[in-house]
């Protein structure tokens, strides 16, 4: 355990080994007593993470805004972006990814069709919110065990009439009850 004061710092300085692991990090307080309860705290949180398989959490924006950064490369990111954030600001009330809840998710959906949202929009955002949390247990954070709602699309592109059939139904159809 050592706390220590780097030159040309005002902070106080964590570092200490586990595992055979160097961990070092500024405890961004010039309080002594202070930073060695925040290494208490670090300490503790590691071993929990090892010996413990506790996982870490990881903020519901930043949980988003990894996932968006991490599909860059993809022809459609400014698509996975924008729907990453406008879900990001929709689950701004839940502080941490994991206490994200189905409910919260069909709450999402709702919103959605109440907006006025095609289905396939609708699949596409909530399809960003279950990237988010596959890509957040990837990374090793904790994540909800959640369902994401199922959105029913149209069978199939809907199909026009070519020119003669067009004509031959403004011209020559006759209704079926022969009138």
């Amino acid at each position: 355990m050592a706390i220590i004061k780097r030159d040309g710092s005002k902070y106080w300085y964590i570092q200490f080994q586990y595992l055979g692991k160097s961990h070092i990090k500024s405890s961004k307080t010039t309080d002594k007593a202070l930073a060695e309860r925040l290494e208490s705290n670090w300490r503790k949180q590691l071993i929990e993470q090892y010996q413990l398989g506790v996982k870490p959490t990881i903020d519901t924006l930043e949980a988003f805004k990894a996932y968006s950064a991490s599909k860059k490369k993809i022809v459609s990111h400014y698509v996975v972006n924008l729907w990453s954030m406008r879900a990001a600001e929709f689950f701004s009330y839940v502080p941490h990814l994991h206490l994200l809840q189905s409910r919260d998710i069909e709450r999402f959906k709702v919103d959605m069709e109440r907006k006025a949202y095609s289905n396939q929009t609708i699949k596409h955002a909530l399809n960003q919110v279950g990237g988010t949390i596959k890509y957040a247990k990837r990374m090793g954070y904790q994540v909800p065990e959640v369902e994401i709602p199922s959105v029913k699309l149209s069978r199939g592109r809907l199909r026009y009439l070519t020119v003669e059939e067009e004509q031959w139904t403004s011209h020559g159809a006759v209704d079926s009850s022969g009138l």
